[in-house]
């Protein structure tokens, strides 16, 4: 960027709007979805505590560092069993995580509509491979 003409404001913004109202709504839905989680169901049916209304947003978008990092607010508190919580929850967002996106980019690879993959696919297969140039199973070749 040295030596070049920085973009106006809304060109930056016309860029940038799609990622940031997209990680808004999964942010603030993570936040809303532990809030109602818990004040419906978790709260109600199993007593508890409404501390844990923030513990879904922590254990996925945080991880392990976070919910641990906050477990002595928690103590604190007096709710220590939302550290416990929060470290399966943690533990199936990394799991979830890895499983879910190891599934979409085999979808992905194999999908004729994802032209990018397909591209990308087709540039580093190899001969033998099943899915060589001579047998292209897309467009790109």
């Amino acid at each position: 960027m040295l030596g070049k003409r920085l973009p106006s404001v809304r060109r930056i913004w016309a860029d940038a709007a799609p990622h940031v109202l997209l990680g808004t709504v999964y942010c603030l839905g993570q936040w809303a979805l532990g809030a109602l989680t818990v004040a419906l169901l978790l709260g109600p049916v199993f007593g508890l505590s409404d501390l844990a209304g923030s513990i879904v947003e922590m254990s996925f978008a945080g991880g392990h560092g976070t919910v641990a990092g906050v477990g002595s607010l928690f103590e604190d508190a007096g709710a220590p069993e939302l550290v416990d919580v929060g470290m399966a929850l943690a533990t199936i967002s990394m799991v979830s995580g890895t499983l879910g996106g190891f599934a979409l980019v085999n979808w992905a690879l194999r999908s004729p509509s994802v032209d990018v993959a397909c591209r990308y696919s087709a540039h580093t297969s190899t001969a033998s491979s099943p899915r060589s140039s001579a047998a292209c199973w897309c467009n790109w070749c």
